[in-house]
């Protein structure tokens, strides 16, 4: 008999098939979905997308502010923080890639040059211009947690 414990083998293929059905019904119901249900899930995805960046965010802001300060209190607990900092780069693409996939539902895109536009803001709010920055944010955030 063995009395051995199971280890944790990694993925489950249930739970991989269950993640695949709702990626897959939720791009079904973003493509084939009349516009105000599909608005609705852009807007949905949108913010569980900041939401997953701003917990990641949190969690490497929490543990550099220890590691400066020198606590020595958290010492416990840094894996929690360290893994919410883990998950910046899956959120920050996914945040991406809501982000370019909905670029024109933001009003700001669609208006031209308007003469009592302040030059730095015309320049800030051009769509190519703020998707590299948003990639470069999302890059550094990868690489700094």
């Amino acid at each position: 008999m063995n009395t051995r414990p199971r280890l944790y083998s990694g993925r489950s293929p249930r739970l991989t098939a269950l993640a695949a059905s709702a990626v897959a019904l939720l791009v079904l119901l973003v493509l084939f979905a009349p516009e105000q249900v599909a608005g609705r899930a852009w807007s949905n995805l949108l913010v569980g997308t900041y939401f997953l960046v701003t917990i990641g965010l949190g969690g490497a802001v929490f543990v550099a502010l220890t590691y400066v300060s020198g606590a020595g209190w958290h010492v416990s607990f840094r894996r929690v923080p360290e893994a919410m900092a883990r998950i910046i780069p899956f959120a920050g693409g996914a945040l991406l890639l809501v982000l370019l996939l909905s670029i024109d539902r933001y009003q700001w895109v669609h208006q031209g040059d308007d003469a009592g536009t302040f030059w730095f803001k015309a320049l800030w709010l051009i769509p190519s211009f703020w998707i590299m920055r948003s990639i470069i944010y999302v890059a550094l955030w990868s690489v700094l947690a």
